[in-house]
């Protein structure tokens, strides 16, 4: 069963690349990684790589090796795509982060809490 916790930023991040384009099914974790440094070029690699790790574990992605590769000693290059849990839990995310429609005007009332100003 997959687990329904928010999604932190970084794998928000991911999340977002991995459903950015319907046409591109799989992605690399360096595809990813350069994808989210477009935009954000602070981000490591490493942190992808361990929010890929992440999703996988809680079945918001799935991941997959392709064939053994001699020049990366016998082992398949990973790929990696959204499950439909994976697309909910960023969808929902995406909705609860949208800025609340209170008007900017409006001040805290600080008496209200013991803060007098």
């Amino acid at each position: 069963m997959a687990n329904t916790g928010d999604l932190s930023k970084a794998e928000y991040r991911v999340m977002e690349v991995l459903t950015s384009r319907p046409e591109q099914q799989e992605w690399t974790s360096l595809e990813v990684g350069d994808a989210i440094r477009e935009t954000d070029p602070r981000t490591s690699y490493g942190s992808v790589f361990v929010s890929l790790e992440r999703l996988t574990w809680k079945d918001y992605v799935e991941r997959r090796f392709g064939e053994p590769e001699a020049k990366r000693h016998g082992r398949g290059r990973a790929y990696y795509r959204a499950t439909s849990d994976g697309t909910r839990a960023y969808d929902n995310t995406k909705t609860a982060s949208r800025p609340c429609s209170a008007s900017p005007t409006q001040k805290p009332a600080f008496g209200a809490f013991g803060l007098d100003r």
